[in-house]
């Protein structure tokens, strides 16, 4: 994804003390991503807080996203 130069980005970030990738998204925040698809990304962290290393993975285009149910929804809740 090629960004114009000083355009705005739009980070979300989604944490979890467990491994699992499971993370809620309220309807404002499934609207704003649809709003904005090219400058909205999500960052998932699971462990955090845990003794051993946190581990993130970025998701761009997270509308497309949802709408192509690459994301395995549970209701309001995403697992990647």
């Amino acid at each position: 994804m090629v960004r114009k130069p000083n355009s705005e980005e739009f980070i979300e970030v989604k944490t979890s003390h467990s491994n699992e990738k499971t993370f809620t998204m309220s309807q404002n925040e499934i609207d704003f991503a649809k709003d904005n698809p090219t400058n909205y990304t999500l960052y998932v962290i699971t462990n955090l807080g845990k003794d051993i290393n946190a581990e993130y993975e970025v998701i761009n285009q997270v509308y497309e996203k949802i709408e192509k149910k690459t994301f395995q929804s549970l209701s309001r809740k995403f697992k990647v």
